[in-house]
């Protein structure tokens, strides 16, 4: 029920940006994952990264359903677009 805790063990392995409420009564967890670090030029002082787009499936009991991870911009700082749609299909660019 709404506010009371399942399952104190439980955790997300992964920090979310977005959650998106499922018709079933779970959600889908979107993140941005840093990949690995990517070389730049030498007068800039921060570290780049390449990230990757991870989405997750959750039912109303917090157990997995699904995840995909996408990375379309490998070694680049761009981000995958994704859409989810309300019966749950990705939009994903090609």
């Amino acid at each position: 029920s709404y506010g009371n805790i399942i399952n104190e063990r439980r955790e997300l392995m992964f920090t979310a940006s977005e959650f998106l409420p499922t018709s079933d009564g779970g959600f889908i967890a979107k993140a941005y994952r840093q990949v690995k670090t990517i070389p730049q030029p030498a007068y800039i002082s921060s570290i780049w990264y390449d990230t990757e787009t991870f989405l997750a499936k959750y039912d109303e009991q917090l157990n997995l359903i699904w995840n995909k991870s996408y990375n379309k911009y490998e070694d680049s700082l761009s981000i995958d677009f994704t859409y989810i749609l309300n019966d749950e299909a990705v939009l994903v660019e090609k």
